[in-house]
């Protein structure tokens, strides 16, 4: 199994969302086809990920910890991070119907959440052996481009996305 599958493995009883459909699993993959990240299918289809809120914090060197502050007017951007898990279904829509969409998938980044305080998507890239997160600011992608993504619009959150999910808080939001 995948380093993510397992480290949110070791924390089920913490998670508190919802499982994938098989349908939206299907067409998920044929949109990802080989962009698609180790292990993902599995944690769609066995574990409720889907809709739950994933909070933590990172150090400048982009070392994920805890959360220490939930609250909107304590929010600092760049350091503390929360999201939505999106469904298959919201991956698909992000990759097709938008207009970054078709750039951030030949770029080989796959949308996993959506900021939960208003903004812009996370998303996984997987390298080598790591599954990294980032942040894509759409803002600064212009699909008249499509590729490359310009550096000025990818955000660096961790290394490993695994790591942020053994640290994380999860739970429903509002």
């Amino acid at each position: 199994m995948s380093t993510i599958y397992n480290a949110l493995s070791s924390r089920r009883r913490d998670l508190v969302g919802t499982r994938a459909g098989d349908i939206q699993m299907r067409r998920m993959l044929e949109v990802l086809g080989p962009a698609t990240i180790p292990g993902l299918i599995e944690v769609f289809r066995d574990l409720p990920v889907c809709g739950m809120h994933v909070a933590f914090a990172v150090d400048r060197a982009g070392s994920p910890s805890a959360p220490v502050m939930l609250r909107s007017e304590d929010y600092e951007p760049g350091r503390d991070h929360e999201f939505y898990w999106m469904a298959p279904e919201d991956i698909v829509e992000d990759l097709v119907a938008t207009y970054t969409g078709p750039a951030v998938l030949a770029a080989g980044y796959t949308p996993i959440g959506m900021c939960a305080m208003g903004g812009d998507y996370y998303y996984l890239k997987h390298d080598s052996d790591q599954t990294r997160l980032y942040q894509l600011y759409h803002d600064w992608i212009d699909p008249a481009d499509n590729v490359p993504i310009p550096d000025v619009a990818i955000g660096f959150v961790s290394a490993s996305f695994a790591h942020v999910l053994r640290v994380a808080r999860f739970y429903l939001g509002p």
